[in-house]
């Protein structure tokens, strides 16, 4: 400016009193914005303490939902976190933990989402036919993460809409 004082900010709401500084989230922080946090950051991990901070990892998997790899060991086994990811990208289901991959409910949202999810679900459940008729629905190609028995049931890959015969997927 012509008084040597710099510019005023552009308009808008003021920066959160309690939301955590640009040196708090580190450089590379994931996701790409987070209104939750009245910040702006690039993609990648973020850090340790954010990492278990649910509010900050629930947003970002509403962004994106493979954030969930970056999720802390506790909050990938929190189920509404783990759903919110799954029903906006069943294949986040990789980075749940071992016990919600064997949660039929949560199994059935994310195959409903992605038939492919299926690889990712608990043995169990890749033998349920109802999950791996849902997930054939979604993709026929998930077929072939299901058990052996359901992969050469031609009356599943039918009512699968499949219409041919499975030959072992």
């Amino acid at each position: 400016s012509p008084d040597g004082q710099p510019p005023a900010p552009p308009p808008g709401p003021a920066p959160r009193q309690d939301a955590p500084s640009p040196e708090a989230i580190g450089a590379g922080a994931f996701p790409t914005t987070l209104e939750a946090h009245n910040v702006s950051v690039s993609t990648g991990a973020p850090p340790e303490a954010l990492r278990s901070d649910f509010a900050y990892m629930l947003e970002a998997v509403r962004q994106d939902p493979t954030a969930l790899q970056y999720a802390s060991e506790d909050l990938v086994k929190d189920r509404k976190l783990v759903l919110e990811a799954v029903q906006r990208n069943g294949q986040a289901l990789a980075f749940a933990a071992p016990e919600l991959r064997g949660d039929r409910g949560l199994v059935l949202e994310a195959v409903k989402n992605s038939g492919l999810a299926l690889q990712f679900a608990a043995r169990e459940l890749r033998a349920d036919r109802e999950c791996v008729l849902e997930a054939i629905r979604e993709s026929g190609w998930a077929l072939q993460y299901a058990a052996q028995e359901l992969q050469e049931d031609e009356k599943l890959a039918q009512d699968g809409g499949m219409g041919w015969k499975t030959g072992g997927y």
